[in-house]
C-alpha cells in the first residue's frame, strides 16, 4: 500500500467515527428528555393524588403551594383563578385551575402545564 492509501482510509475512518460519535450525543439528549417528561408526569401524577381536586367551601383551598417537592428536582403547584368576567351580571362562578409541574435549575428550567376549569354553583 502507498501512503496515500493509508491517509485516505484514516481519514474515512476517522469521518465515518465523527458521525457515530455525533448521533450517540444526539440519541443520549433524546433518552435524557423523554427520561425528564416521564418524571414531570409522574410528579404530576402524585400531585394531583396528594392534593386532588373535590368539591370544598371555598375555591382557594384547591391551590398548592409552588414550592412543594414531591418528586426530587421537580416542584408541583397549582393556581386557582376566576374566569375572566366580560359582563358583571353573568358571574357563572366557573374558575380556571393551572397545575405546573417544573424541574431543571438556573436558565434551563423547563415546566409543563395543565389548564383545567371548574365550575362551583352558588351557595344558597
Amino acid at each position: 500500500m502507498t501512503l496515500v492509501e493509508v491517509l485516505l482510509a484514516a481519514a474515512l475512518l476517522g469521518a465515518g467515527l465523527m458521525a457515530l460519535l455525533g448521533g450517540l450525543s444526539s440519541c443520549l439528549a433524546v433518552m435524557r428528555a423523554s427520561r425528564e417528561y416521564q418524571r414531570a408526569q409522574w410528579t404530576l401524577s402524585v400531585g394531583e393524588l396528594t392534593y386532588p381536586i373535590r368539591p370544598v367551601e371555598d375555591i382557594e383551598e384547591l391551590a398548592v403551594d409552588p414550592d412543594t417537592d414531591l418528586v426530587e428536582g421537580y416542584a408541583f403547584a397549582r393556581t386557582v383563578d376566576e374566569k375572566e368576567i366580560v359582563d358583571p351580571n353573568l358571574d357563572d362562578g366557573l374558575y380556571t385551575i393551572r397545575t405546573v409541574v417544573t424541574w431543571g435549575s438556573g436558565g434551563e428550567g423547563q415546566s409543563e402545564e395543565l389548564v383545567s376549569y371548574v365550575w362551583q354553583k352558588e351557595q344558597p
